[in-house]
């Protein structure tokens, strides 16, 4: 029951999201969806967008950052296009793949923060979301507080075996990193920027 009802939220949020990307997009240019990044430092986001398949492509390509760890931001001024950035936290799940045909249909791009304590119930799942075109984030293994670990080792295992078998699934490292209830310290981010991820709340 407590997992349908998050399912529920996580679909409602989905869809305001969608109904206010959409309002935008009657205000201007047509959108770009967020795809990846090449990542020059831990704060930049390049080359992340494509456009919608209808679209033809610009003869440019648009670069964004993260601006305090939660907003992304064009970085050209003349650049005035509004993005919606849509992540999707603790799978992978029963219901992950009903969530990507979801996106799909509307075009969207999202980040999938994935546990890795729900791979063997869900096997196959993180590779099919990079399979389908959806960056794969790093959220830790048990989804641990890690303000609470005492020991620093047990913090990086927790990442570091994220990381693991993020790689082992789709053959890249992961980009982005969240902390689960978004409790983190100066050691944790300094920890992930040196690993070449982006900490995003």
């Amino acid at each position: 029951m407590k997992h349908k009802k998050l399912y529920i939220i996580i679909l409602t949020f989905i869809f305001m999201s969608l109904l206010v990307s959409f309002y935008f997009m009657s205000k201007t240019e047509a959108p770009k969806y967020l795809e990846g990044s090449s990542l020059k430092d831990s704060t930049e986001i390049k080359d992340t967008l494509r456009p919608a398949e209808e679209i033809a492509p610009p003869t440019e390509t648009e670069k964004y950052k993260i601006v305090s760890r939660s907003i992304v931001s064009p970085e050209s001024t003349l650049n005035k296009k509004k993005v919606v950035l849509l992540t999707i936290d603790d799978g992978p799940g029963s219901r992950t793949k009903e969530m990507i045909s979801i996106l799909e249909k509307h075009n969207a791009k999202a980040i999938f923060f994935i546990n890795g304590m729900h791979n063997k119930a869900n096997p196959g799942v993180i590779k099919y979301i990079n399979d389908e075109g959806f960056s794969v984030g790093n959220h830790t293994w048990d989804h641990a507080n890690l303000k609470k670990k005492n020991d620093e080792k047990i913090t990086i295992a927790e990442i570091n075996k994220n990381t693991e078998l993020i790689l082992s699934e789709t053959g890249a490292l992961p980009k982005f990193f969240r902390a689960p209830y978004g409790e983190s310290n100066s050691q944790i981010r300094n920890f992930v920027k040196d690993q070449g991820m982006i900490f995003m709340d």
